[in-house]
């Protein structure tokens, strides 16, 4: 039965196994075995050594059984799947450039540094991106789809944010800070966007000072920012947020549901339906 196992056919005129043949025949199988796991010990590791140099997945667990005729591989994925990351194109370089340059002029060679730490990713709409909770580990540039910073608060969705096409996006506070989000981040469209990590970003800003002098007048135009929206929110009518949300943004109004916008001026659908159809009717009129 052994030799059967064993695959052996060679036998003496009398029907038995001569033992040199039986010795040859178990080395072979020993040889073939340790080259099929070496084999598959080494593609186990190139495999492995891929997925972490390009940050092909966020969090991986792997479980590796090692057996005498095979050798297991189980990939857990925690967060997702599998996320495909690819190169950005040189449109994406060319509008990564204007952005960075809108405000304050980037410093070109750490621009030209932080390149290669840029990825593309594609999501599908009502994707969530950042949960409430979590630390932001990227900073987004959004090239296509509209995407909104929210929170709820007494089973009430309120809308903080929306990130348009050609902006900077995430949640910018837990980012810089790497605390726990107190937002949510979510696609409310199909959106592809470049990313950032935190430790790719911080790379490049203490290997190029002149970034910590960018940084900080952008944040202070985006300080300024917030403190317009403040007042907004503190002393507008609801039919000024709705007139100053209009002329901001006008193009948004087509693209995501009203009941965000509603939200995001603190009314409820129904009033938001009423305010805006009496401001385009306006707005045909004028």
């Amino acid at each position: 039965m052994l030799y059967q196992t064993l695959g052996i056919n060679s036998r003496r005129r009398d029907g038995k196994l001569t033992k040199t043949a039986a010795v040859k025949a178990a080395a072979n199988l020993a040889v073939n075995t340790a080259v099929t796991d070496l084999i598959m010990l080494w593609i186990f590791i190139f495999l492995l050594t891929v997925l972490v140099f390009f940050n092909f997945v966020q969090s991986i667990q792997i479980y590796f059984i090692y057996a005498s005729k095979k050798c297991i591989l189980k990939l857990i994925f925690c967060k997702e799947f599998l996320l495909m990351t690819k190169a950005i194109s040189s449109a994406d370089i060319e509008l990564l450039h204007k952005a960075f340059n809108s405000i304050e002029i980037f410093d070109q060679q750490a621009f030209t540094a932080m390149l290669p730490k840029w990825a593309v990713v594609q999501h599908k709409r009502k994707q969530q991106l950042t949960q409430i909770g979590d630390i932001e580990h990227y900073l987004y540039f959004v090239t296509d789809g509209i995407q909104r910073g929210y929170c709820t608060y007494h089973d009430k969705d309120a809308t903080i944010v929306f990130f348009y096409p050609n902006s900077f996006a995430g949640i910018v506070d837990s980012f810089l800070l790497q605390r726990p989000s107190g937002l949510n981040f979510e696609t409310l469209t199909t959106s592809r966007l470049l990313r950032i990590s935190y430790a790719h970003f911080m790379e490049v800003a203490q290997q190029f000072p002149a970034v910590e002098k960018w940084l900080r007048i952008v944040l202070s135009h985006t300080l300024a920012g917030v403190l317009e929206r403040q007042k907004e929110l503190s002393v507008y009518s609801a039919a000024d947020k709705l007139n100053a949300l209009f002329k901001r943004s006008a193009f948004i109004f087509n693209l995501v549901p009203h009941k965000y916008l509603a939200s995001y001026i603190g009314v409820d659908p129904a009033t938001f339906s009423k305010m805006y159809s009496k401001l385009t009717d306006a707005k045909m009129m004028a």
